[in-house]
């Protein structure tokens, strides 16, 4: 399976994953654009649920389902989506590469963006995170999330009450400095 092209959709309370592609062998050039995904919880249900090589997610809402992003790839983006409401906003997979999540609203999720053990060039850059549980956390891996917005002038929290959402890690290193002062445009 190549050159995939989701456009224009609207998919909402089907009780199971809303887009769902998940041949790791054989998919690449996965490409979601302009799509409205809610309410897609179900039992292990996600908003989208995709693998394999070059996936470009962009222009998305997904909001109310178990996982909003599930990504299981090498070189993906996801960028300019709204991904609120759900319990994990971003999921990448274990031993995933070269992953770019940029200018996007990653809010009111218990976790913004959870990134799997071992994944490697990992970059979260120019998004707003805030009012999440947990705004990132990162286990075994290694990531730049500079230039984001953690819903604080003071950057992610750690352990201080005017900071933003927390970074929280397991053997892992997340590059948060520099952080912006307020929120990103996405325009």
């Amino acid at each position: 399976m190549s050159n995939i092209y989701i456009t224009n959709c609207s998919i909402c309370h089907n009780g199971n994953t809303g887009i769902d592609i998940l041949d790791i062998r054989t998919a690449s050039n996965v490409h979601i654009s302009d799509c409205y995904v809610n309410s897609n919880g179900g039992k292990g249900g996600d908003g989208i649920w995709v693998s394999g090589g070059n996936i470009s997610i962009s222009n998305c809402s997904i909001s109310n389902s178990s996982h909003g992003i599930m990504i299981a790839s090498d070189n993906a983006t996801i960028e300019k989506c709204v991904i609120t409401n759900n319990y994990n906003g971003i999921i990448v997979m274990r031993k995933d590469k070269n992953i770019h999540i940029t200018k996007n609203n990653i809010e009111n999720n218990t976790y913004g963006i959870y990134v799997w053990a071992m994944a490697r060039s990992i970059f979260v850059n120019y998004n707003n995170i805030f009012n999440n549980g947990i705004g990132m956390k990162a286990e075994f891996s290694v990531c730049n999330a500079r230039n984001n917005y953690w819903g604080s002038p003071f950057g992610p929290s750690h352990l201080f009450g005017l900071r933003g959402d927390k970074i929280q890690t397991t053997l892992a290193k997340v590059f948060y400095f520099p952080w912006l002062e307020e929120e990103y445009e996405l325009g």
